[in-house]
């Protein structure tokens, strides 16, 4: 292949991923990357979602929001059921009886098709040694365009072996 078409291959290549990663439609919010939850405090799941389809091609409209720890396989809690996909937020009250632990994620699963699953970045939770709740204190952050920058990285580095 000469330099000319590897060049026009190249950004082919990216232009296809880019278009990609744009229409991916769910973005979880908060919690993010890096937040901490303390028990006994009120805490808020936010996402974002556009119009999205079950595999059967049907709008998905409610979704579920659960607690995940570790790899996946141990739900820690039920946050909410049923939601409507254009509330865009839940408040949950952090369970006293969860652990400190740093490897906490929230996972959206469509009630339509449970084969939609969406699992957050990781996050830590804080066993609180008061007994106060209170609210948390920090508006949610975007969630890091880590998606993204691995999509970019990946793109620079095919068009580095193309080229």
């Amino acid at each position: 292949m000469t330099k000319k078409y590897r060049i026009l291959f190249s950004l082919a290549f990216l232009s296809g991923l880019i278009m990609l990663a744009r229409s991916v439609e769910v973005k979880l919010i908060a919690p993010s990357e890096g937040n901490t939850w303390y028990t006994g405090q009120t805490v808020n799941v936010s996402w974002e979602m556009g119009s999205l389809k079950s595999s059967k091609g049907e709008d998905i409209t409610q979704i579920d929001l659960d607690l995940f720890e570790d790899n996946g396989n141990n739900l820690v809690a039920n946050i909410s059921f049923g939601v409507p996909v254009g509330v865009k937020s839940a408040e949950w009250d952090v369970s006293d009886q969860l652990e400190t632990g740093n490897d906490y994620f929230v996972r959206i699963t469509s009630v339509e098709d449970p084969k939609f699953v969406m699992m957050g970045p990781r996050f830590t939770i804080v066993k609180n040694s008061t007994k106060a709740a209170k609210k948390n204190p920090a508006q949610p952050k975007a969630a890091p365009e880590s998606g993204m920058n691995f999509l970019m990285s990946f793109v620079a580095f095919i068009s580095f072996l193309l080229l």
